[in-house]
C-alpha cells in the first residue's frame, strides 16, 4: 500500500499536462558474440560453446530496477520509469535471486542463448540447441554511445546493487564467456558455420521503446582449424635461407625495401621459425612497427626483431596472439624478423610492416590515480582516460593487469575490455571472476595502425568483505582471525575497509556483530 500511495502521488504532482515516459531500450551487441570459445572441461562429457554478451541501452531512459517485497527465496522487482517532468512510476517487472556462486543479486531470465541452422541459402535456421534462461547482475560496466540522449559520465549504476540495478543511457553491460552459465551445451552437434543467438528480456518483463530489437545473431564456425601447412614464402626457416632468396622477388621472404604499409596475410607457423627480412630507406619514427596477428587462439605465437648483423633489438613475447615491436629510431638499413611458437601451432596469421609516416596516438590515463579498494564480484573499477591521435584517426583502446607494473606475459588483458572506443574516456571494470589482490592498470591505445601506452598512477586492489586471508571466501578461519585482532594495536589497517560490512566508513563492533550473525546464521559454523 505504501507503494502504491508513492505512485498516486508522483502520478498527482505530474498535473493534468501529459508527460512523457522516458523509456530504455535493450538489445544485444553483436560484436560480443563473436568471442566465443569451445569449453570439453567444465562438464565432463560435454562440449559448451562458451559467449560473451552485452546488452546496450539505446533509450532515452534508464533501465533502472528495484528490490521489493520477498517471496520466498525470489524478492519482486518494479522497475521505475521517469517521466520528462522529472516524475516517475513503477511497475511489476520480474524478480531478483539471490546468486550464490556470484555472492550478490541477479536479476532472473535477463538473457537467452540459441544456436540455429545455417539453411542452405545462408539464412537462419531452425533452433537445434539453447542454453537455459540466464540471470545478470545489471549494471554500467562500457560506453556504447555517448551521444544518446540520456547519456550521463559516469552511469547511474556501477554496483551490484543489492536493490538497485539498472542501465543508463548510451551504457553496456558485458557478460564475459568465463561466466557461469555463459554457455550453450553443443554436445552431438557436428562440426560446421552455425547462427550464434542471443536474445535479451525473452519473456518481456522490461517495458521499453521497442520491443522488436531484442534478438541478434553472428555466423560462427564449430570445430578444429584446418592442420598448418606451409605457406608460400617457404622455406624461410633461418636468416641463411632469406639472405640466399632473391630480394623483392615473388613469394620471396626477402621482402626489399618497404617505406609503406605491407601487410602479408595467409601464412602459416607449421614449424619452429619464420624469418622475414626488410629494408628501411630511413629512420623510422615512432609511429613505425612490424606486428603479426592471428585469429586462432589454441597456440601463442612471440616476434622478434634482429639487426643486419642477426642481433636481436626486440622481442614481443606476450600471452596472445598479437604481438608488436617498435621501429622507432631505428635508421635505414636491412632488419630481421622471426615469428616463432611459445606454444602449439597455427594455420594463419599475419604480418605487418608499417614504416609509414603516420603519427603515434597518445593516451593519458586519468583513472585510477591513487590505490582504491574494490569489493570483488560486487562493484566495479571506474577506468577513465584521455586519447588524442595527431591525424585525428578514430583510436580504440584496451585494458590489461598486471602484479608489478612490467609488460610481459604477466600482463593480462581484461576481457570485454579490448578495442574500447578511445573517445568514450571512461569504462566500469566488471570485477566478476577476477583474481584478489593489487592489480596495476595498463592502457593501450592504437589508431588501427601505430599503438602506445602508459600505466595508470593509481591501482585497484580486489577483496571480498570479512576475507582477511585472502582465501577468496569468507568463514570460520576469518572470523576467529578477527575477533584475535579486533581492537589491538597489530590490526591490519585494511580491515578498516575489508570488515566494513555496513558500509559507514569503519570497523567497530556493529561490523563484528554482523560478522558472527552472517557465519552462524548464513555461512555456518565451519
Amino acid at each position: 500500500m505504501k507503494r502504491l500511495a508513492m505512485i498516486l502521488m508522483c502520478a498527482a504532482a505530474a498535473g493534468a499536462k501529459a508527460q512523457v515516459d522516458y523509456l530504455p531500450d535493450i538489445i544485444t551487441w553483436p560484436d560480443k558474440l563473436y568471442d566465443n570459445s569451445i569449453d570439453k572441461n567444465t562438464i565432463p562429457g560435454h562440449t559448451l560453446l562458451r559467449l560473451s554478451n552485452g546488452t546496450p541501452n539505446l533509450g532515452p531512459g534508464r533501465l533502472e530496477l528495484r528490490g521489493g517485497q520477498i517471496v520466498g527465496d525470489k524478492q519482486e522487482v518494479w522497475q521505475r520509469i521517469y517521466r520528462s517532468d522529472g516524475s516517475y512510476w513503477e511497475r511489476l517487472a520480474g524478480t531478483f535471486t539471490y546468486h550464490s556462486g556470484h555472492q550478490h543479486i541477479h536479476f532472473d531470465d535477463w538473457c537467452r542463448y540459441r544456436l540455429r541452422l545455417k539453411n542452405a541459402d545462408g539464412s537462419i535456421g531452425d533452433v537445434i540447441a539453447q542454453g537455459s534462461k540466464t540471470s545478470f547482475c545489471i549494471l554500467d560496466l562500457v560506453i556504447y554511445d555517448s551521444s544518446l540522449f540520456g547519456f550521463h559520465t559516469p552511469g547511474y549504476y556501477s554496483s551490484c546493487g543489492r536493490t538497485v540495478q539498472g542501465l543508463t543511457p548510451g551504457w553496456s553491460d558485458i557478460y564475459d564467456k568465463s561466466l557461469t552459465d555463459q554457455w550453450i551445451d553443443i554436445t552431438g552437434i557436428p562440426d560446421g558455420d552455425y547462427w550464434l543467438e542471443s536474445e535479451v528480456d525473452p519473456d518481456n518483463h522490461i517495458l521499453e521503446l521497442n520491443e522488436n530489437n531484442n534478438i541478434s545473431d553472428v555466423l560462427i564456425h564449430i570445430g578444429q582449424p584446418p592442420p598448418p601447412v606451409e605457406d608460400r614464402y617457404e622455406q624461410n626457416d633461418s636468416i641463411g635461407q632469406v639472405d640466399a632468396a632473391p630480394e623483392g622477388g615473388t613469394n620471396s621472404p626477402n621482402l626489399g625495401i618497404v617505406n609503406g604499409l605491407r601487410t602479408i596475410t595467409d601464412l602459416s607457423m607449421e614449424d619452429s621459425n619464420d624469418y622475414f627480412k626488410f629494408r628501411l630507406n630511413n629512420t623510422a619514427g615512432p609511429s613505425d612497427y612490424v606486428r603479426i596477428d592471428s585469429p586462432y587462439t589454441g597456440s601463442d605465437m612471440d616476434l622478434q626483431l634482429l639487426n643486419s648483423s642477426g642481433q636481436v633489438i626486440g622481442t614481443s613475447n606476450g600471452s596472445t596472439n598479437h604481438e608488436q615491436i617498435s621501429l622507432n629510431g631505428l635508421p635505414a638499413g636491412a632488419y630481421y624478423i622471426r615469428v616463432y611458437p611459445y606454444s602449439g601451432v597455427n594455420p594463419e596469421y599475419t604480418l605487418t610492416i608499417d614504416p609509414a609516416a603516420d603519427g603515434a596516438p597518445t593516451i593519458v590515463p586519468t583513472g585510477p590515480n591513487d590505490n582504491i579498494w574494490v569489493q570483488a564480484d560486487f562493484a566495479t573499477v571506474p577506468v577513465s582516460w584521455i586519447a588524442s591521435d595527431p591525424e585525428n584517426d578514430p583510436t580504440k583502446v584496451s585494458l590489461f593487469m598486471d602484479r608489478d607494473r612490467v609488460l610481459d606475459k604477466g600482463t593480462l588483458p581484461i576481457q570485454g575490455y579490448q578495442d574500447l572506443n578511445g573517445s568514450d574516456g571512461y569504462a566500469n571494470i566488471n570485477t566478476a571472476e577476477m583474481p584478489l589482490g593489487k592489480w596495476y592498470l595498463y592502457m593501450k591505445v592504437s589508431d588501427g595502425g601505430a599503438e602506445t601506452g602508459a600505466w595508470a598512477a593509481g591501482s585497484f586492489t580486489l577483496y571480498k568483505k570479512g576475507d582477511v586471508n585472502w582465501d577468496g571466501v569468507y568463514n570460520r578461519a576469518d572470523y576467529q582471525l578477527i575477533v584475535s585482532k579486533f581492537g589491538k594495536p597489530n590490526m591490519p589497517i585494511e580491515w578498516n575497509v575489508m570488515c566494513d560490512v555496513d558500509d559507514d566508513g569503519d570497523f567497530d563492533t556493529a561490523d563484528l556483530a554482523i560478522l558472527r550473525i552472517w557465519l552462524f546464521h548464513f555461512i555456518g559454523w565451519k
